[in-house]
């Protein structure tokens, strides 16, 4: 957040016009950084700055230097998805992290229940949307007019018997989700016919008529 710092006159005149702010800050200074004996308001200067904000006036910035255990959070991964918020005095802290980036904002405190129901939602669409891209090839027909079969249905093929193909050595795995331990590779049988051996909570095939057939399944699988 790039938001300007407010001089003392304008912190003074703000509180002035709201009492009960001033005696809500005192106390959490009190509380939060310990500060027993705070019981003038000039003093806080000592301990605090504070931003000027658009939509909730002033901020004190000893809040956001001390951000620890939010009033609510929802997080698939750390890095991926992760939504937090922090109820403090007059305003909440929001802090979203989607895919690596980060983004922060303030807003008023009564907007608390608004933005908690959204990110419950946010996460369950996130679930969705993964779920949709790690199984999408289930119901699929791929560029070669195939799908992918499980081993169990099909004859005279035992899964232990397959050996990695000598000619395609690439892979495939769904990007960014390694934890979920989904892959795709080349394998053959004993009688050289070639299959893309996709393996996803179980053991599936699909027969490929050449190396180029089955790079191309491969890319196609999670690409």
């Amino acid at each position: 957040m790039d938001l300007e710092v407010a001089s003392s006159e304008q912190v003074i005149e703000w509180f002035e016009a709201r009492p009960e702010y001033k005696e809500l800050l005192i106390e959490d200074m009190r509380k939060k950084l310990g500060l027993h004996f705070l019981k003038e308001f000039k003093y806080v200067f000592d301990h605090t700055d504070f931003l000027v904000h658009p939509g909730v006036g002033l901020i004190p910035t000893y809040i956001l230097e001390n951000l620890v255990d939010p009033t609510f959070e929802v997080s698939a991964d750390s890095d991926d998805f992760q939504r937090c918020i922090w109820q403090s005095l007059w305003f909440c802290i929001i802090q979203k992290t989607t895919f690596g980036e980060l983004s922060n904002e303030v807003v008023v405190l009564e907007d608390y229940a608004k933005y908690k129901t959204e990110f419950e939602i946010e996460l369950r669409i996130y679930w969705s949307d993964i779920e949709e891209y790690l199984y999408s090839w289930r119901d699929r027909e791929f560029s070669n007019g195939k799908a992918f079969v499980p081993v169990s249905e099909i004859a005279g093929i035992e899964i232990d018997e397959l050996e990695e193909s000598e000619s395609v050595l690439t892979s495939s795995s769904p990007s960014g989700l390694g934890s979920y331990e989904h892959s795709a590779r080349v394998v053959q049988d004993g009688n050289g016919r070639a299959f893309v051996y996709l393996s996803a909570d179980g053991d599936f095939l699909m027969e490929v008529a050449s190396n180029e057939e089955a790079e191309k399944i491969l890319n196609e699988i999670w690409g």
